[in-house]
């Protein structure tokens, strides 16, 4: 860590030495202010003095005007200004307040009068407004929106989440599965999030810092755990950033600033806020209670006692309350000031462990006959089903955090502004790894998650003059994240390592007990960030140049060996001699390793009887894997004002990221796969200039109406994940070894002597040879590349009448290598295999009696090891949209902002996550079958907020006491389904592989109709807010709240069964695929739910309807 520390040092004080004055980060974490000045006739004015005073904390800003009457002040921090024009010979003339966003350039025009006498012209809030489209919105700008500080205040926003006002951005939609925004359907990892200025992201997972990294189900859980009600969870804070301390924020989607880098999709910039000449201090207080909510649809708990099964609808008990403050002020008027928010939550939710399916527990006629002929009488059923329902029932389950934030900022002279800050963390989820009421896992199997976040920055402005601004900044920031298990229940066998109990998996939409599999992260990540950066800005005529760059050291620390207790894995068909993975469960249950005889797949009365599990998964070695990485980035930017109406902004960016050199390279597997890929050479990727331009144009004239055009080239960034996953998994017995057998594999229990591995076994050591060859691998392409991206739009604003503003804009963007992955270790195929629908829907390509053929692989290159994964960029993409706007700002009591977007993305099956999968190819030796729509793709939004503020005059006092002061804010979102697909169950796999019909253990949609070809029903929802402020005293108010989300509890569907076919058993070379509709289902006998079966309306951004009530203290 020390040596970390002193290379990260070093690098940081070269990078200064280097580019001072003429760096800094890449996000604005200012605003600006541009005007001209003109005399009585309207000819320019030269050497006109100009003066912004900041109302709050009194920072007065200088500039002088050109030849041509301009001028610009660089790097204003956002906040309301009072601007003061003066030159030889004229009245001076003071402007009404004007406000400065982060990012956003104020337009001023001021006209000034010849002085008769010594005064001063003010121009009052009476006078006309400015025009409400201006050129002054940047041009390097497409699709942006800034959360004000008002918009934070007055929208609906549960559980105090700020950051999903993200998705008031006309790109943006929600992730169901980690409650981020995705943008231009890129995923969540391609975003980039900032907190004035510096890098607010976690390099593990490429997520904010404080959230869990995004992990990739592989094709074979997909189809057997289809994502249900209780499959979702979420480890981290509920957020690290508290809402009190939020001034305004920032979210670009497209934009054509060179200063923005690292990201291909969304771009988040967070401004803080500071303290003032006068003392303010907030106290808030939130609860929110679940008798006051609806009951979720799927919330179902199911129990068995003695064959009496009880299925209730439960709504348990679920108090959330909120509660903190906030204070600042000046410690020395107009020079130094303080800000500090304390922020908590604390949530008692207690869950309820039950299987996902309501029918888990009613075997049918065929299956209790399957049984018997296994030789599993009905006591020994009744015997297996009594002790799963005792591993599930109520479960006690707390979510708390805290966060903390101190700031101090500094005016040390009219030249120089230094602040610093630190925001603190921490939260703890004791068996509340998982979120919903009911939950599809073991009373002893939920999981317990913690983070803990610090960040110190510091900022450094110096006004060299008033053509030259340069700003300095650094960074210090860590981000630990870990899970803990429960102690097994003590009818568990704890036969894994450490005493704990190998997880058993029984699907589709079963239960899930035993050690989680994903659990036993201490530390993942355990993070560090070192931060410097320095930006000139120089203003000269038209021109605003910035020149900077930005340095990064982090070291990621991962103490996280996941799954190694072993897991079980149940699930199968209606072919082969099973019928469902209960009854494979059942039958090893009763014929277990401690159990004679043992095994009883087909039967204990066939000559050879196996174990009935699917697979065994289990990993040993290497826990903890430190790595450094680093970021280097550089820009040129130069916003140009060509002349009146006309604005270009061009630049060019340059971004490396240094990777770490291998730790562990496997020389055997090098020299088999070595041509593609290796474990002993990682890809540096250097040539990644990304040139950027944007024109803004008012052909009509001022006010009249802009038309926007633009264009960029950008790179995003490498997942620390994805490289922890090719440092460790290195099939060494040094490194990570992940073992994967069937029942038919020859090895020994090594729980009971002289016994094959089955129901309950797990080693405790690395395992025999003929169990090690399945060990799987990790290496990067040799041709791998970071992720690029050229976007490109057309825009044109104008204003419509009554204060609305309306846009149009068309936005365009083309992916390319972006991440994907094959297995490396499949022969090439020398035969086909033909395939034949059974039912369907149809639809072509899903019609009855419909065949196929697709390539079958059969065998590995190397029979010495498992699936050999190459981390390739080989996945392009395209997103086009077409965004209608209209806005209204503060007029009359009423704002609102309305947008519709329709879209489209295709793409070849990109890696959404940090970490890669195993096989994200349906074919290993073509991407051409994974072309098809994204899993991100919504093709269309409807987005409207408002925010009405009713106004009454009357005489009568009691009447404007009664009437005035309500406010009422509404957010409605309304957008397509989520996208899936026909899913396929079964089909044939190598060794160590996963089961697909072509055998390469790939994706496993059906090929004829592709990828993401179906929809969920659209999804809306209505949140509203109705607040009520009252005036204690002059200084004092305060204000009570009502937010209701989900007004209508419309039930948004986010999960349905995928599993479409089932591989049926071949006849004279054609395999038939069975298609699972209901009436299929019944006469196979299984208890499973049928395709296209909702299984979960339960979204962070969705939910049934709830209630929240605040109350809030403010002077």
């Amino acid at each position: 860590m020390l040596s970390f520390l002193r290379r990260a040092a070093l690098s940081a004080f070269l990078l200064n030495v280097v580019l001072l004055p003429h760096a800094y980060g890449q996000t604005a974490v200012d605003g600006a202010i541009r005007g001209v000045v003109l005399d009585p006739t309207g000819a320019a004015m030269a050497g006109a003095a100009v003066q912004a005073k900041d109302l709050s904390t009194h920072l007065i800003l200088h500039a002088t005007t050109s030849r041509t009457g301009g001028f610009v002040l660089p790097s204003t921090p956002s906040g309301d200004y009072q601007i003061t024009v003066s030159a030889s010979g004229f009245s001076a003339m003071t402007l009404p307040m004007f406000h400065v966003e982060v990012g956003g350039v104020t337009e001023v025009e001021a006209h000034l009068k010849v002085a008769w006498t010594s005064d001063t012209v003010s121009i009052t809030a009476s006078q006309p407004n400015p025009p409400a489209t201006s050129l002054e919105e940047p041009s390097a700008t497409a699709i942006s929106n800034t959360i004000t500080e008002s918009d934070i205040d007055h929208l609906p926003a549960n559980g105090r989440r700020w950051q999903d006002f993200a998705l008031l951005t006309p790109t943006a939609n929600p992730n169901e599965n980690i409650d981020l925004p995705s943008f231009n359907g890129l995923p969540v990892t391609q975003n980039s999030t900032r907190i004035d200025g510096a890098d607010d992201d976690q390099s593990f997972g490429a997520v904010p810092r404080g959230t869990a990294p995004e992990t990739n189900g592989e094709p074979e859980e997909q189809a057997a755990q289809t994502p249900g009600t209780n499959s979702r969870h979420r480890s981290g804070g509920t957020y690290t950033f508290s809402q009190e301390a939020v001034r305004e924020f920032r979210v670009n989607s497209q934009n054509y600033s060179a200063q923005y880098g690292h990201a291909l999709g969304g771009i988040v910039t967070t401004i803080s806020k500071s303290g003032t000449n006068k003392l303010h201090a907030t106290a808030f207080y939130l609860a929110r209670d679940s008798a006051w909510a609806a009951t979720n649809p799927f919330s179902t708990a199911t129990s068995y006692v003695n064959g009496a099964v009880t299925s209730l609808a439960v709504k348990p008990h679920d108090l959330r309350q909120q509660f903190g403050g906030s204070v600042g002020g000046a410690i020395q008027q107009d020079k130094l000031f303080y800000f500090y928010a304390n922020d908590q939550q604390k949530r008692t939710f207690p869950a309820i462990s039950s299987p996902g399916d309501p029918a888990f527990y009613s075997l049918t006629a065929t299956q209790m006959t399957l049984l018997a002929n296994r030789g599993v009488t009905s006591t020994k059923v009744n015997a297996a089903l009594n002790y799963l329902n005792s591993l599930t029932g109520a479960v006690p389950r707390h979510s708390d955090q805290t966060v903390n934030f101190g700031k101090l900022d500094w005016q040390a002279s009219k030249k120089n502004h230094i602040s610093t800050q630190y925001n603190r963390a921490r939260s703890s989820a004791p068996a509340a790894l998982r979120l919903t009421p009911v939950v599809d896992r073991g009373a002893a199997s939920l999981g317990s998650s913690f983070t803990k976040v610090d960040a110190v920055l510091g900022r450094w402005v110096w006004m060299a003059s008033p053509h030259v601004t340069n700003a300095v900044s650094g960074q210090y920031g860590r981000d630990l994240q870990f899970d803990q298990a429960q102690q097994p229940l003590p009818q568990e066998p704890a036969v894994g390592p450490g005493g704990y109990v190998p997880e058993v998996s029984i699907g589709p939409l079963g239960l899930i007990f035993g050690t989680p599999a994903t659990l036993g992260l201490k530390a993942f990540p355990d993070e560090r960030r070192i931060e410097m950066g320095d930006m000139l800005t120089w203003v000269h005529g038209g021109h605003v140049v910035r020149v900077g760059a930005e340095f990064s050291a982090v070291r990621d620390v991962t103490d996280s060996l996941s799954n190694a207790e072993g897991t079980f894995r149940y699930d199968s068909g209606a072919t082969s001699g099973h019928a469902g993975g209960l009854v494979d469960w059942i039958t090893d249950y009763t014929f277990n390793v401690n159990a004679y005889p043992n095994g009883g797949c087909p039967s204990i009365h066939a000559a050879v009887h196996d174990f009935c599990f699917r697979s065994f998964t289990q990993s040993f070695g290497e826990q903890s894997v430190s790595f450094n990485t680093q970021e280097w980035s550089g820009f040129v930017q130069d916003d140009w004002r060509v002349r009146q109406g006309l604005t270009v902004n061009a630049g060019v960016r340059y971004e490396y990221e240094l990777l770490p050199f291998p730790q562990q390279p496997n020389a055997a597997l090098d020299a088999v796969f070595g041509k593609v890929g290796a474990t002993s050479v990682f890809p540096e990727d250097r040539n990644n200039f990304g040139p950027r331009v944007g024109v803004a144009w008012e052909p009509l004239g001022a006010g009249q109406g802009v038309v926007r055009v633009g264009y960029g080239f950008y790179f995003g960034r490498l997942p620390g994940a994805t490289i922890r996953s090719a440092l460790a998994n290195t099939a060494l017995g040094s490194s990570t070894l992940n073992v994967r057998i069937v029942p038919g594999t020859i090895t020994n229990c090594p729980q009971v002597a002289n016994q094959g591995f089955g129901y309950a076994c797990a080693y405790l050591t690395t395992p025999p040879a003929a169990v090690g060859a399945t060990t799987s691998a990790m290496v990067f392409d040799r041709r791998f590349r970071v992720p690029t991206v050229q976007q490109g739009s057309f825009s044109v604003e104008r204003e419509v009448g009554a204060g609305v503003v309306g846009s149009a804009t068309y936005l365009i963007n083309l992916d390319r290598q972006l991440p994907n992955s094959v297995d490396i270790n499949i022969a090439p195929s020398v035969g086909t295999g033909t395939f034949e629908i059974q039912g369907g829907t149809g639809m072509p390509g899903v019609r009855d009696g419909e065949m196929f053929s697709v390539p079958v692989y059969t065998q590995r290159v190397s029979a010495g090891f498992g699936p050999v994964t190459d981390i390739v960029s080989n996945a392009n993409a395209s997103y086009n949209a077409l965004v209608v706007e209209a806005r209204r700002k503060g007029r009359r009591g009423l704002e609102f902002h309305v947008s519709w977007t329709w879209s489209k993305a295709i793409d070849f099956g990109q890696n959404g996550g940090a970490t890669p999968r195993i096989n994200g190819q349906f074919d290993p030796f073509t991407v051409q079958y994974d072309k098809g729509l994204s899993a991100l793709n919504f093709p269309h939004r409807v987005m409207a907020s408002a925010v009405w503020e009713p106004r009454f005059a009357s005489q009568l006092r009691w009447l404007r006491t009664g009437a005035n002061g309500w406010q009422i804010a509404s957010l409605f979102t309304e957008r397509s389904g989520g996208p899936y697909s026909y899913d396929i169950f079964g089909g044939t796999r190598l060794a160590g592989g996963r089961e697909s019909i072509n055998g390469a253990g790939g994706a496993v949609y059906l090929p004829t109709v592709g990828r993401n070809t179906l929809r969920l029903p659209d999804a809306y929802n209505l949140d509203l807010r109705v607040s009520r402020t009252v005036r204690v005293t002059e200084g004092v108010r305060v204000r009570g709240t009502a937010e209701v989300f989900n007004l209508t509890n419309h039930v948004n569907y986010s999960g349905v069964t995928q599993r479409a076919f089932l591989v049926g058993t071949a006849v004279n070379g054609v395999t038939p695929l069975i298609f699972q509709d209901a009436a299929t289902v019944a006469a196979e006998g299984l208890n499973t739910r049928p395709f296209g079966a909702f299984t979960e309306a339960a979204t962070g951004s969705t939910q049934e309807r709830q209630m929240q009530l605040g109350l809030r203290v403010q002077f």
